[in-house]
């Protein structure tokens, strides 16, 4: 059959007959079969091997000179049927007879010729072609970078154009990533040509991950594989490390209830043929970070020379990362982008803390105390809390640092000091020689007592708790001497037991989990840090990753390899604690709470509400990739600001329209009006689904002068001598509406700003609508040009 082939394609090429094409087409689909038999015996015998080394695959498959009555459809499906056995031989022949066969024709020639084909072949075809550009890479990037980089953009160019399509783009994606993330070009020197093109194409599959589930997993799972596969410390594309750690985008209603759904038959399908099935399908957003944090675990477990460099960069970079987001907003809500990242960028740290040397542990440190200053999410600043308590552990001298912080406590925000107070409080239960647990208590219990005097009412209330867990260290450890040198402590200390006012409070504040029950040595582990914690402090359910998830992903935790931390807390403690609701926050000017004010009520840390849609919905029967093709639709860009509304339920009802309509970005006058209930009302929780900033009135005009300079139209809605009707507006897609006060409307001097303003068309006599009204209406009509 291979002699066959070898006459049959040597005689084809000589004419663009129809006999002679179809001859062609005969013989490259039998030496496919020739090539399929021999891959799979796995050797090609020596008389066989000569007769393959001759064959020249060099040739397209030409419509014929004559006329054809055949559609250039149907004619399409030939040439992309002839190109699929044609690369699939030439794989096959790369791989068994390498050097022996490419004397035919350079490796660079096939490469360039596979960049040609992938613009005329469709279907299957793409995977044959795909599938062999990955072994024409490896031999031509040394000799000729820049066509891999050619090849490169032409991949994904490819797969980004076909990813509506489900059955070719999962295949086809898989394939790109074998052949650009290979290990040889993850271990090309930074700065390169080639190193630089990865990045632009890791930062592109980043910016599709937002949108497209699943494709981030791959991704991750590839260079997890290049972790794994590394005989030193020297990691590559650092970049996609820090991504990987803190993926997870806030999805649309449709994308949660498939993944339910996906969890739903995942559960109870286990040994059904539905289970295989699952196997394949889309891994969810939570299973990126945990692949990655178990690869991270591994690393740290197996390597030793140079893992403090390693792990130092990696930290730089999950700090910057957190630092560009406070450099944004300061001031962000429970469950929002913002506090999802910062928190997963400090789950990683703590995995990360054991391989930080002195330097790399002080300067972090450093880093963790800035963060307390503006850090108010409950589940953030406890990690932040936890990774200074490791440090001093690890590096008692650091003690010094965090009581000269107190010392400049008029510099600091009362949530900071409180938070300090709180680390004060959980150092003085660690375990530790005698002469360090002396040299601590005998600085704390000074500065915990000289703290219940502040004029700061929080403050008062944590110097007291702290002091509290102070002076009983003191007597577990027999420091007698300690207290004598204070002569009235006990008295004190009993004063605060029985005081009325406060004593409610300070008993529920030393009952929270991380006073109570929360030791930060005993309970350092995987679950801690990914599970209960974020289950103490509220966090939304999507955010929680179970040990199981880590087990699923990795056999690491099943083997005999020793890691720095442990899976699974072995104390039940925590387990046994409920979520804590207490939240500090900077109090105004003489405010002091009576016994029945409820310090701790605060609307952004309470349950979640969560709709579930039911199991019956036909909706459910549909390609799970096509269900919720809400995930699929073009990204909204669409900036609404609201600056300017006084009335919080005209904000919470233009917060849910936006929401509902894809808006990108709410602006809003102060983010606490959003915790307000006359907000929350109307709102109906759109603001935990959707990226709200706080832009205050009087930087409006800076605010809008610099979107103005980054491309976007600004669009005031007000009647104007040059006013436009709204239905006759085309919307840019990078657009920003301006929405004026209830009474004033908008402020001339905003008005000559704008490219454009636009009125609503009115048939009756009242002069305007609600701005809340008005703004809807615009979202709507933007929606429909742009989005639906």
């Amino acid at each position: 059959m291979a002699d066959l082939t070898l006459v049959t394609m040597s005689t084809a090429e000589k004419s663009d007959s129809v006999q002679n094409q179809m001859k062609k087409l005969a013989s490259i689909s039998c030496l496919s079969c020739v090539c399929y038999h021999y891959r799979q015996k796995g050797n090609i015998p020596s008389n066989m091997s000569r007769i393959l080394s001759q064959i020249n695959l060099n040739h397209r498959f030409e419509r014929p000179s004559c006329s054809l009555d055949v559609s250039k459809k149907d004619f399409g499906k030939v040439v992309s049927l002839y190109e699929e056995r044609r690369w699939d031989c030439i794989t096959f022949l790369l791989e068994m007879l390498g050097g022996c066969w490419t004397q035919q024709q350079t490796c660079e020639d096939l490469l360039q010729e596979c960049v040609d084909v992938l613009d005329i072949v469709g279907g299957t075809a793409v995977l044959s072609v795909t599938k062999c550009m990955k072994v024409l890479v490896q031999k031509v990037l040394p000799s000729n970078p820049s066509l891999c980089i050619l090849a490169f953009d032409v991949l994904y160019s490819l797969v980004y154009d076909i990813q509506n399509d489900s059955g070719l783009f999962w295949p086809a994606f898989q394939s790109m990533v074998n052949t650009v993330f290979q290990d040889d070009i993850f271990a090309v020197e930074p700065n390169s040509d080639v190193s630089t093109k990865v990045d632009t194409i890791i930062s592109q599959i980043c910016q599709l991950a937002e949108t497209k589930s699943g494709v981030m997993y791959l991704l991750v799972e590839r260079y997890c594989q290049y972790i794994d596969g590394l005989k030193d410390t020297d990691i590559k594309h650092i970049n996609l490390l820090v991504e990987a750690c803190t993926y997870g985008p806030i999805r649309g209603k449709d994308h949660r209830t498939r993944e339910d759904c996906l969890r739903f038959l995942k559960t109870y399908s286990e040994g059904k043929p539905a289970s295989e099935v699952l196997n394949s399908v889309i891994k969810p957003d939570s299973y990126v970070r945990t692949l990655m944090t178990n690869t991270l675990c591994r690393f740290i477990a197996m390597k030793t020379d140079g893992l403090s460099d390693v792990s130092k960069a990696i930290a730089e970079r999950l700090v910057d990362k957190a630092n560009m987001l406070t450099q944004t907003r300061k001031h962000y809500l429970l469950n929002s982008r913002p506090h999802r990242i910062k928190q997963r960028v400090w789950q990683t740290l703590l995995i990360l803390q054991p391989t930080f040397d002195k330097g790399t542990s002080e300067l972090l440190m450093r880093e963790a105390l800035k963060a307390l200053s503006w850090d108010t999410q409950l589940s953030v600043k406890t990690l932040e809390q936890w990774f200074i308590v490791l440090i001093m552990c690890r590096y008692p001298e650091y003690e010094t640092i965090l009581f000269d912080e107190l010392k400049k406590e008029t510099e600091k925000t009362v949530n900071f000091t409180a938070s300090i107070l709180a680390i004060l409080a959980i150092l003085a239960s660690v375990s530790r020689t005698v002469e360090q647990q002396e040299s601590f208590l005998n600085r704390a219990l000074p500065v915990a007592m000289t703290h219940t005097m502040a004029g700061n009412f929080t403050i008062r209330l944590y110097a007291q708790a702290a002091l509290q867990k102070v002076f009983n260290s003191c007597q577990q450890s027999n420091m007698a001497p300690l207290l004598a040198k204070y002569p009235g402590i006990h008295e004190c200390m009993k004063f605060l037991q029985q005081n009325k006012r406060s004593g409610k409070l300070k008993t529920r504040l030393l009952g929270n989990f991380f006073f109570f029950k929360f030791d930060p040595v005993l309970d350092y582990s995987i679950e801690t840090i990914f599970h209960t914690i974020p289950i103490l402090c509220s966090v939304i359910e999507e955010e929680l990753i179970s040990s199981d998830v880590f087990r699923e992903l990795s056999d690491l935790w099943s083997s005999q390899i020793s890691t720095t931390i442990q899976l699974l807390n072995n104390r039940d403690d925590l387990k046994m604690c409920e979520p804590g609701k207490w939240k500090e926050r900077d109090a105004k000017p003489g405010f002091e709470p009576g016994d029945d004010e409820d310090v701790d009520n605060d609307a952004s840390s309470g349950d979640v509400q969560k709709k579930v849609m039911p199991w019956s919905d036909p909706a459910l029967q549909q390609d799970l990739e096509g269900y919720g093709s809400h995930d699929n639709r073009k990204s909204g860009k669409l900036v609404v600001v609201t600056s300017l509304i006084d009335k919080l339920p005209n904000l919470g009802g233009l917060c849910r329209t936006s929401e509902i309509f894809g808006v990108g970005t709410f602006v809003i006058g102060n983010l606490k009006h959003c915790e307000t209930p006359e907000f929350q009302r109307l709102s109906v929780t759109a603001e935990k689904w959707l990226q709200v900033e706080e832009v205050k009135e009087a930087d409006l005009k800076t605010y809008l002068l610099h979107m103005k300079k980054i491309g976007y139209s600004l669009v005031g809605v007000e009647q104007t001598a040059n006013s436009v009707c709204v239905t006759d507006y085309k919307f840019p897609e990078k657009t920003l509406i301006v929405l004026g006060n209830e009474k004033e409307g908008l402020p001339v001097e905003l008005i000559q700003l704008l490219d454009e303003c636009v009125e609503i068309p009115q048939l009756g006599q009242v002069r305007s609508l609600n701005v809340h009204v008005s703004g809807a209406l615009l979202i709507w009509e933007y929606a429909k040009q742009q989005l639906l």
